[in-house]
């Protein structure tokens, strides 16, 4: 029986950590997953650094690490030698110094049970058909293993990836373009374990780009836009994928001696023309869609449930959740999508003409620690008091974490000589000030000491 309460559609990692944020929070809601059993594809891998820190608001950041493959490197490989490396020590002032691999339905086991365990429900075998508002509720309509089910639920939100049910029952367009050439996956065991456990790859040339990124399991993932020819999945099979890895010249790419799971795909950039429509809301895929580079898909998603779920759990008006939300969310996926562009990525690594600070800036951009949610400005903000600019989930000197200690407290008087005060004023060189954090560590405002 559907319940009249909070309801996500999609129990993928985004759906399950909204899930988790607002049970914690005290607010009863329920998954509706309209596959009867969780995908064994890897998909989505990689975790950064301020996914941990979100992670750590419902307590499972301590087995993602215990379980994931701890990375500190991007290495990029170009005309078979070793050419530029995003090194994410870089970050080591503001989070965990590196990101984690690990596979989706892996982190969907972990984000599931703690979902439970909360007092959460994930209804498997549930599709939603019709979707219809008013100012009080929103109605559904849902095929069950025992039938068709109606409920009016308070909120309604879609975390149903990129070919979204919500997103298209709301008439929600999804603009943007699908890349000429498509992408090839190839994922088992390697036949010798010739690369650092500590990085992922990319391997260039001018024909083309492939990345090597170990995972969780001792396999490891290849995949990229090895090939501009028109693919289907009846023409993949190892001795394929072989020939067409062969056939791109690139000479750093491990022989795998058994496959798990061969695939292509389209990669596709596009944006979700809205995110918030009255009492419904996109999350993740279901919002945006973009290259792989860099792994910030589930990363972005976790970000939107994050900013979302404190939102709902105020209610403080549906329209002005919807609008300062979406207002937010969209700008970081736009920004997330020109970043992620592969093709100006590949020329200027093609070229050599990538410079030491552009890697630093990238690494701290796929990291997300920086990422600023005011309405001016650039995204990337590092290290400025002002409007919008994200709280470091920084160490205390006397024990626990920066968010930890700050739970519910609003206000933060940066001349403190200890504590969270004093961290903060340590990070941003700023002592004269007091600043207004909001629920998800983001300052609302500077109020003495600093102009916004």
């Amino acid at each position: 029986m559907i319940r009249n309460i909070h309801t996500i559609v999609g129990a993928g990692p985004v759906g399950l950590l909204l899930g988790c944020l607002l049970a914690k929070r005290g607010i009863p809601c329920q998954v509706l997953e309209q596959a009867e059993r969780r995908s064994e594809l890897t998909k989505a891998l990689m975790i950064h650094s301020a996914s941990l820190d979100i992670l750590s608001t419902i307590d499972v950041n301590g087995e993602i690490l215990e379980r994931g493959l701890r990375q500190r490197y991007i290495h990029f490989d170009i005309d078979g030698e070793a050419r530029f490396s995003l090194d994410f020590s870089c970050i080591a002032h503001a989070g965990f110094p590196g990101f984690i691999n690990l596979r989706q339905p892996v982190v969907e086991e972990i984000l599931e049970r703690r979902f439970v365990d909360l007092g959460g429900r994930v209804s498997r075998g549930h599709r939603l058909v019709e979707l219809a508002q008013d100012s009080d509720s929103v109605s559904l309509v849902v095929d069950t293993r025992n039938g068709r089910e109606q409920a009016r639920v308070p909120f309604l939100i879609g975390c149903d990836g990129a070919n979204s049910t919500v997103r298209t029952l709301l008439n929600v367009a999804f603009t943007g373009a699908d890349y000429p050439f498509q992408y090839i996956l190839a994922e088992g065991q390697p036949a010798q374990r010739s690369l650092s456990e500590d990085a992922s790859y990319m391997a260039i040339n001018g024909r083309a780009a492939l990345s090597i990124v170990p995972m969780d399991n001792g396999e490891y993932r290849i995949a990229g836009p090895g090939s501009h020819l028109s693919l289907t999945d009846g023409a993949l099979t190892p001795e394929s994928v072989e020939a067409l890895i062969r056939d791109t010249g690139l000479d750093a790419i491990p022989h795998l001696s058994t496959y798990r799971a061969i695939r292509h795909y389209t990669v596709r950039e596009r944006c979700a023309d809205r995110f918030a429509v009255g009492r419904a809301f996109l999350c993740g895929d279901a919002a945006h869609v973009h290259s792989p580079a860099g792994g910030q898909a589930m990363n972005l998603g976790f970000g939107d449930a994050f900013s979302l779920a404190w939102r709902l759990a105020r209610n403080t008006g549906v329209d002005h959740i919807g609008e300062s939300w979406e207002l937010e969310r969209m700008r970081i996926a736009r920004h997330a999508i020109a970043r992620t562009q592969i093709g100006p990525l590949l020329a200027k690594m093609r070229g050599r003409a990538v410079s030491a600070d552009e890697l630093t800036s990238l690494a701290q951009t796929y990291s997300q620690l920086f990422h600023d949610v005011c309405d001016k400005g650039h995204p990337l903000c590092q290290k400025r008091l002002q409007r919008g600019a994200r709280i470091p989930n920084l160490p205390l000197p006397e024990g626990g974490s920066l968010w930890a200690q700050l739970g519910t407290q609003e206000r933060i008087d940066l001349s403190e000589t200890t504590g969270i005060g004093c961290a903060l004023a340590e990070y941003f060189g700023e002592r004269r000030s007091t600043v207004v954090v909001r629920p998800d560590f983001y300052i609302d405002r500077v109020e003495a000491g600093a102009s916004l």
